[in-house]
């Protein structure tokens, strides 16, 4: 294929392509090849990306004999073909939109002109379904996830400052060029899928200990997109969905969280220990209490008006207060004349036992 784009038109295919690897240009002045060196991995978007630095000229023996040098300038470049990648996976470039039967993952075209030009600067990665690299992980030659890869790499030629092999030579591709030519060179690379890749580091920060009845905060260091809380013996007051969440707890329970970055996941658990659990029972009516912590004044939003028989004890199991109420669906618990510290409100009706731990400030 000829270069007939011009660069304003080649840069306006690129832009137009749609492909997520994205351009590192930290490595636009780090010379021709593909960027980072070293593996690739599937990230959390499932792909193994590198970027593409272009070249712009190179140093060849004369083919026409004599001994010298010839410098050729090189506008473009693309890529012919890729060897090693495990099944189900493929390659794409953002510049698939300027691909074409002899160039099927598109081109890229240098800025500038020869002989002073600026390296086409792009990306590709190498993208697959879950299940895809799932299926891959671990495989490879020797079964230990690594896989070698051959990318075939064509570049076109513009001229070279010799006029007489211009004379000889049409602006072509290296592959095309044959005798007159090193033809299309090849780089290496590896891509190495891990099982357990889509894992993501997960902990849970945040007390083990607790109070019955108390607020505690826990978050997680997880990079994720989305996160999943679940409480066992307690409740989420806030939070549900981002890194930290608010719970106040009844008795001996466990937090979890799984955290979620696109493809990628990663979980924990935290065991806590609740403080007066003999007292704060599973057993629970829709009771409400407001405000908890309070100075001494609790607002109690009882979930029927039957009768229920209310005490109010002290951490020692003292009984601090008894009433009974009836055909009422609130009572107010006044403990403004008690030391601070906390209680146990608990109530007795036809429906069963359920104990709230209140927090005199």
């Amino acid at each position: 294929m000829k270069q007939t784009l011009p660069l304003l038109v080649a840069l306006t295919l690129a832009s137009q392509a749609v492909a997520q690897c994205s351009v590192d240009s930290t490595f636009a002045q780090s010379g021709p090849g593909l960027y980072p060196q070293g593996p690739m991995s599937p990230d959390c978007d499932l792909l193994a990306s590198k970027t593409v630095v272009g070249i712009t000229d190179t140093t060849i023996a004369n083919p026409l004999g004599g001994g010298d040098e010839v410098t050729v300038y090189l506008t473009g470049i693309r890529i012919n073909a890729i060897l090693g990648l495990p099944a189900g996976l493929t390659l794409e470039t953002d510049v698939m939109d300027s691909a074409d039967e002899e160039g099927q993952w598109g081109y890229w075209y240098n800025s500038g002109s020869v002989p002073e030009q600026n390296s086409a600067l792009g990306c590709g990665h190498v993208v697959g379904s879950t299940a895809d690299w799932e299926a891959a992980a671990g495989g490879g030659p020797n079964n230990d996830g690594v896989y070698p890869l051959e990318f075939t790499i064509d570049a076109y030629v513009e001229s070279t400052d010799n006029a007489l092999l211009n004379q000889f030579l049409q602006p072509q591709w290296l592959s095309a060029l044959g005798d007159l030519g090193p033809g299309a060179f090849v780089v290496f690379d590896t891509l190495v899928i891990l099982p357990g890749f889509n894992t993501i580091a997960a902990s849970i920060i945040g007390a083990d200990n607790a109070d019955a009845g108390s607020s505690y905060i826990y978050s997680t260091d997880a990079i994720g997109d989305t996160y999943d809380w679940t409480v066992t013996n307690g409740t989420i007051v806030s939070g549900q969905g981002t890194d930290s969440i608010e719970v106040v707890w009844d008795v001996t329970g466990q937090v979890a969280v799984n955290a979620i970055n696109n493809a990628c996941s990663g979980a924990d658990t935290l065991d806590v220990t609740v403080i007066n659990t003999a007292m704060a029972e599973a057993s629970r009516t829709r009771t409400v209490v407001f405000p908890n912590p309070s100075e001494g004044l609790f607002h109690v939003l009882l979930p029927d008006d039957g009768s229920v028989d209310v005490r109010i004890l002290d951490m020692n199991g003292s009984v601090v207060r008894t009433e009974r109420s009836s055909g009422r669906r609130s009572l107010q618990v006044d403990l403004r004349n008690t030391p601070t510290g906390m209680y146990i409100l608990e109530l007795r009706s036809a429906t069963g036992v359920a104990r709230e731990c209140l927090v005199r400030n």
